[in-house]
């Protein structure tokens, strides 16, 4: 199964020498990494970045830590479920690939 995780240029950039995804502010405060369904992906990076922090979109094999995640419930204003990785980080082996977001307008489009 795959999710998704939106992140800055920067951070992309940092995993790359690293080995492995950071984990952002809200990763830290929560004590999990935060990940998206599909259907999430745009309303994260709208909600979240932006048009400065030059926003990706990572595909992530969660394979090597299905067994950690949490899923959160739908809610009114994000009708899909809210996967949440009990893992430090993501390992750069599991980004299947990376997607540059377009900003359009007023948002992001992927």
């Amino acid at each position: 199964m795959h999710l998704y995780r939106v992140i800055t240029m920067e951070n992309w950039q940092k995993a790359q020498s690293q080995g492995y995804v950071p984990r952002c502010g809200n990763d830290h405060n929560a004590d999990c990494v935060h990940l998206n369904v599909h259907k999430a992906v745009v309303f994260s990076a709208n909600r979240y970045f932006t048009p400065e922090e030059a926003p990706v979109v990572i595909e992530v094999d969660i394979t090597s830590f299905k067994d950690k995640i949490e899923w959160l419930k739908p809610t009114e204003d994000q009708p899909w479920q809210k996967p949440r990785a009990h893992i430090d980080h993501i390992p750069l082996s599991a980004v299947i690939s990376m997607h540059a977001l377009e900003y359009r307008g007023e948002a992001f489009v992927w």
